[in-house]
């Protein structure tokens, strides 16, 4: 398993890409209320992930909430030309064809980090259903 990035290896977000997420939300007419507890370790649970552009809302409020959450993602994302990007913007890949037991690995990753935000898509599809799995 690919070691997750704690709070404490990420360089600090830039002040750019902090005005890029608030100008997206400002043209999108959302807003953004609250923030981030002041907390070492945190699971941020992302519902329903139902579009491909929930990744993009996703990553644009974190650049308003200067956080660099780790999230998860099949592995066949990370390869060629922008697998470095999203690996750069905290994806862990993962391969879901065969059982590696990652609940455990990435249950065990958090106990032993000193601070990490690990941000799961709870539907874990982007088909539209009734009910979360």
């Amino acid at each position: 398993m690919q070691r997750l990035v704690t709070r404490s290896d990420t360089l600090q977000q830039s002040y750019w890409l902090h005005l890029i997420g608030r100008l997206y939300y400002w043209l999108s007419g959302w807003t953004m209320k609250g923030g981030m507890p002041d907390v070492a370790k945190s699971v941020i649970v992302v519902a329903p992930h139902t579009s491909n552009w929930d990744f993009f809302v996703f990553m644009m409020g974190s650049f308003v909430l200067q956080i660099r959450g780790q999230w998860l993602g099949k592995h066949t994302l990370f390869v060629g030309p922008v697998g470095w990007i999203f690996r750069k913007l905290g994806g862990i890949p993962i391969e879901r064809s065969a059982n590696h037991d990652f609940v455990s690995q990435a249950v065990k990753a958090v106990e032993d980090s000193t601070a990490i935000t690990l941000v799961i898509a709870a539907e874990g599809t982007r088909k539209k259903s009734d009910h979360w799995k």
